[in-house]
């Protein structure tokens, strides 16, 4: 018989079974979200100011047609005003960062 029988596959089957009973690393996505960041941080911020460009919690762009993803805007200025309170609080509670 082969002498890598004799030990690695027991270790292989012993760490085969570690992950049987760990909890998994994914999520149901649809279902489960998974925690948002308090700020998105811009990759041209030297650009404009990095208040600017801030990420709200509706950052998932899942829709049923095209035309819900286009923002003129009259469109953005409502998003803005209806998520300003929890985008201002992201902002002050990452302020140390900036």
């Amino acid at each position: 018989m082969c002498s890598w029988l004799d030990w690695r596959l027991p270790i292989g089957l012993g760490m085969t079974m570690s992950y049987l009973f760990r909890e998994p690393a994914t999520i149901n996505y649809p279902i489960e979200k998974g925690p948002l960041s308090p700020s998105a941080a811009s990759p041209a911020s030297c650009a404009f100011p990095v208040d600017a460009m801030v990420q709200g919690p509706n950052i998932e762009f899942s829709t049923e047609t095209h035309e819900e993803l286009l923002y003129n805007k009259e469109k953005l200025l409502n998003n803005g005003d209806l998520w300003e309170a929890e985008i201002e609080a992201n902002i002050q509670a990452n302020f140390l960062y900036r």
